[in-house]
């Protein structure tokens, strides 16, 4: 898995959650272009996009990083509202949306979804 983020603070606890016991190893980038370096080098199963990044936004990321692996899941980190939120990005096929510091509770509720779909598509 990789996070997309330069407030690794803010992320620790979630990122630490999805670490858990070996559960999965995690890459960080800080900006977008080393996230979609990073993707181009090695496939990921899922990849965190923060709501704030230097380079890009978290929209432009997640659709380049669809044109890089069109099967790659993302999960967005955002301050809109739920319906906001699938206003901007519908069509992006985003598989959650994050508040601005997720915790354990959203990394579990993250991972759940991530399994089903793996479920889904293996079947």
């Amino acid at each position: 898995m990789m996070i997309v983020s330069n407030r690794k603070q803010a992320l620790a606890e979630f990122a630490d959650t999805l670490s858990q016991e070996g559960r999965h190893e995690i890459a960080w980038a800080q900006t977008g272009e080393a996230a979609l370096n990073l993707a181009k080098e090695k496939i990921f199963q899922m990849v965190v996009v923060d709501h704030e990044l230097a380079d890009t936004t978290t929209g432009k990321l997640c659709k380049d990083l669809l044109d890089v692996n069109a099967l790659i899941n993302t999960v967005a980190v955002s301050e809109l509202s739920p319906e906001d939120f699938h206003e901007e990005y519908e069509g992006l096929g985003i598989l959650s949306h994050l508040p601005l510091e997720p915790g354990a509770e959203d990394a579990n509720a993250v991972l759940e979804k991530l399994s089903g779909l793996a479920f889904i598509l293996t079947d």
